[in-house]
Formats: structure tokens, sequence, C-alpha cells
């Protein structure tokens, strides 16, 4: 029997966490889940995408400015 993992991407990183599970404590217990997503998303879509890419570009930025010596 084989059993075969495959890697799926997520679109949430660890650090995308900290700052969600941050909204989602300010956001008040009376309100349906719905209405609980709604506001931790409208708080945080604006730092998610600024911090996911900033860290993307200096990612790729740092691999083309970068001499590996193994992989050549």
């Amino acid at each position: 029997m084989v059993i075969q993992y495959e890697r799926k991407r997520s679109g949430v990183k660890v650090n995308d966490m900290f700052i969600m599970i941050s909204a989602w404590q300010k956001t008040s217990l009376m309100d349906s889940i719905s209405e609980q997503m709604f506001d931790v998303y409208s708080k945080v879509a604006v730092s998610i995408m600024i911090t996911t890419t900033t860290t993307n570009v200096m990612a790729f930025y740092t691999g083309i400015l970068t001499t590996f010596r193994p992989i050549q």
C-alpha cells in the first residue's frame, strides 16, 4: 500500500495567522461567525497584502542576487 501525500499551498501563512488571531480576539462574541470573519478580513486584508508582498519580493531579489555554488 502506497500512501501519497500531496503538498498543497495554503493561502494563509503563519505570520498572517498572528494578525488574524489578534483581530479575531477583538471581535464581538455576540456576532455570528460569518460577521466575525467579515470583520477580521476587513481589518487585516491590507496588512496581510503588504507583509506578504514585501516578504515575497525580498525573497525573490535575494534569490536573484545571491550566487549559490552547490547548484551550479
